[in-house]
């Protein structure tokens, strides 16, 4: 609901603005009503569950990416560093996101992408509505989260990390594995 607050805010500055919200769970009833209260169903578009594929398609059709996560107040869970955030800067899409367990190792705030504090919905609307009409800073952040993803996250550093935590060489990476 904090990303809907957030919308609604930054909603009511730009009539342009659009959500599309991926995914489905328990809240969505939650979020349906929200959208009705608010007047926001024509402006919130809800996909529910998607393929990856198309999931990848949607994220590289976006502007922005908005990803408010929050550490859980029952059992103080967090999610780590979210993979939607780390695909949407592969591709070009500026992340605004939050202050929030791992993500800030990615995301640096007016760097690659926009951070702001769990639960600050004013700020993460003034990001949005900052972002929404300023396509040149879209574009930098955009280009600057590519070249993070691609200096700090590829697959070939990943694999170069990975075999120096296994203690394997570069040049004895065949791997035999038995299937019982």
């Amino acid at each position: 609901m904090l990303t809907l607050d957030a919308f609604r805010r930054a909603a009511r500055h730009d009539p342009r603005l659009e959500l599309h919200i991926v995914g489905d769970g328990p809240l969505m009833e939650v979020v349906r009503s929200y959208l009705v209260e608010h007047e926001l169903a024509e402006r919130v578009h809800l996909h529910g569950r998607l393929s990856h594929a198309r999931t990848l398609t949607m994220i590289r059709s976006s502007d922005i990416l908005l990803h408010h996560a929050i550490t859980s107040p029952t059992d103080g869970d967090t999610e780590g560093q979210p993979l939607v955030i780390l695909e949407a800067m592969a591709v070009g899409v500026p992340p605004i996101s939050t202050r929030h367990a791992g993500i800030p190792e990615v995301v640096i705030d007016r760097h690659n992408g926009r951070l702001v504090t769990e639960r600050d919905v004013r700020s993460m609307a003034e990001s949005i509505v900052e972002l929404s009409g300023n396509r040149a800073e879209r574009c930098r952040l955009g280009a600057s989260a590519q070249r993070t993803i691609r200096e700090h996250h590829s697959h070939q550093l990943a694999r170069r990390t990975l075999l120096g935590l296994l203690e394997i060489s570069e040049t004895s990476t065949r791997v035999r594995a038995e299937v019982p």
